[in-house]
């Protein structure tokens, strides 16, 4: 479904997440969107809790296992730095959602 969406059809900057270990890992969705012509970006996790920067990324190997936290986060190095206000579409964890699209995440406050 989200190949065929008009949403990422029209998008240039793409976020995603680094999944946590209960999550689908989208390492193969970097690669495709990539070669499709999308900034990807994923979020890094701050020391302060509920603040993360979005990174762009062309491969999945510029993710590294996070010091404090069951996911991976993105190596500096290997990334470069994005504004919010640059991303089109943003692929959001949860743990449930509702029809009416009410997400139930995991409690950090990062996504909201």
């Amino acid at each position: 479904k989200l190949s065929a969406s008009q949403a990422l059809a029209n998008s240039k900057t793409v976020l995603i997440y680094a999944a946590t270990p209960n999550e689908p890992i989208l390492d193969d969705l970097i690669s495709t969107l990539s070669r499709a012509g999308k900034k990807v970006a994923v979020p890094r996790m701050t020391k302060t809790p509920g603040v993360m920067t979005l990174w762009i990324v062309r491969h999945a190997d510029a993710l590294v296992q996070a010091e404090s936290a069951p996911t991976r986060n993105v190596d500096v190095s290997r990334a470069s730095p994005v504004e919010p206000k640059d991303i089109d579409l943003v692929l959001v964890p949860g743990v449930a959602f509702t029809r009416t699209l009410g997400r139930l995440g995991q409690g950090g406050g990062y996504y909201d």
